[in-house]
């Protein structure tokens, strides 16, 4: 486990989680404008507003360090990845499986 008390650990997973938010969401939605999936801006705007608030916390963490904001993002990540997969990723996959039929 990551050591949280030691700085360079911590802000070097925050750009980790970023980036690969960024090249997720990116790599997603141009295959949602690539299928034209007619709730691309539904889904846009979820991914969008995830990013900010996980931002949100990162900020709140370099004012605060605070472990309890590292947590809150953890919780955050796993509980949104697991909504969000099986509720709104789940209707993108039967879109595209649709359209393959």
């Amino acid at each position: 486990m990551a050591d949280l008390n030691d700085e360079n650990i911590v802000q070097g997973l925050f750009s980790f989680l970023n980036e690969y938010i960024v090249t997720h969401f990116k790599a997603e939605e141009q295959l949602m404008i690539d299928y034209n999936y007619e709730k691309y801006e539904y889904h846009k705007k979820i991914h969008d507003e995830f990013l900010n608030t996980i931002n949100k916390k990162i900020k709140k963490y370099n004012n605060n360090k605070s472990i309890e904001i590292i947590y809150s993002i953890r919780n955050q990540v796993s509980k949104w990845l697991v909504h969000h997969i099986l509720n709104v990723d789940i209707q993108m996959k039967r879109f595209y499986l649709s359209i393959h039929e």
